[in-house]
């Protein structure tokens, strides 16, 4: 991968004469056509990006929004997305290592800066050739598809492939090994989950007229899911959740809104998995001894009371003066 280097006054030219301003709305744009590039391929920007670095993809996109080009340190991108420059090295890491998400990273000589380049930005090709001086061969090669692979020359003189080659598939190699390691318990299982569904409703609608607004739906629920982070539900029960309620939802006839019922199947399935039910063990029918208490062993008798001549004499007075108050007597 070549490394990209250009001066501090190429990049602020385009910052201080560029009449627009930095944009949430077209940074969202710009995030959900990242997302949808890499859905093509099986790869979601949730299981590339974890929750923290993500958010330096999002800064850079939203930086980039004024003219397409940036310059920034890691320390100050690390303040923007509130997080550490450690993650910001591993962010701008994954961007190199995926030409889907339409970034060229370069740097600012005699600095530890980056420039960010927006591949998708209109003026993208000029800033390419003004910035970093590229050629049109070298810029079209920025653009190509990053599923078209480039075999190693071989010299018409001899049959072994030159040093440079063997620099270059050796090092082919090891990322090869490494981006398997760190991928295997992520985007092998993302790919599979996506392809089930994919069969499932081309098995139910003969069709894939409509798939992508279901896909988007159920990511975007798991998303929202791990993010709370309060149901404690691993990735695969994550999947089972969504498959059965995608295969609830497409067994159903006349359902007007789709969408809708989707996000209601899913919401009771959570509620099915998560909310503890009542259970009856075999211990709840065993009768239990309840401490009875004194006074209900004596509660029926009859108790008498004995009053001397003078309270007998002092009730008598009393009744006689009430009467005579009452005009009784």
């Amino acid at each position: 991968m070549p490394t990209y280097t250009t001066t501090n006054e190429k990049v602020q030219y385009y910052l201080t004469y560029s009449s627009k301003r930095a944009s949430k709305h077209r940074k969202i744009q710009r995030m959900n056509s990242i997302s949808k590039s890499l859905e093509t391929i099986g790869v979601y920007l949730d299981e590339l990006f974890q929750r923290k670095s993500i958010r330096v993809l999002d800064e850079i996109a939203y930086l980039t929004t004024i003219c397409g080009v940036i310059k920034i340190g890691a320390e100050k991108l690390a303040e923007l997305a509130q997080t550490s420059v450690r993650t910001v090295y591993s962010a701008v890491k994954t961007i190199k290592q995926h030409k889907e998400l339409g970034f060229l990273v370069g740097y600012l000589k005699s600095t530890h800066k980056y420039v960010f380049v927006d591949l998708k930005a209109n003026n993208a090709p000029e800033l390419l050739k003004d910035i970093f001086g590229l050629t049109d061969s070298q810029i079209a090669e920025c653009f190509a598809d990053p599923k078209t692979s480039t075999k190693p020359v071989i010299s018409r003189h001899t049959d072994e492939i030159s040093d440079a080659n063997n620099i270059t598939k050796n090092k082919t190699i090891k990322d090869i090994k490494t981006s398997t390691k760190k991928s295997e318990a992520s985007s092998p299982t993302y790919r599979s989950f996506y392809l089930k569904l994919k069969e499932l409703f081309k098995a139910r609608r003969g069709s894939l007229n409509g798939f992508k607004q279901f896909t988007g739906i159920i990511y975007s629920k798991m998303k929202k899911i791990r993010s709370e982070n309060d149901l404690k539900l691993s990735h695969n029960q994550l999947e089972l959740i969504m498959y059965q309620s995608f295969d609830i939802l497409l067994n159903k006839k006349g359902v007007k809104n789709e969408a809708a019922m989707l996000n209601a199947i899913i919401t009771n399935k959570i509620n099915d998995m998560t909310i503890p039910q009542t259970s009856f063990s075999p211990m709840s029918n065993i009768k239990r001894t309840e401490p009875i208490p004194d006074w209900f062993m004596n509660r029926n008798e009859v108790v008498s009371t004995t009053f001397t001549l003078e309270e007998k004499a002092e009730f008598e007075a009393q009744r006689a003066q009430i009467l005579k108050d009452l005009g009784i007597q």
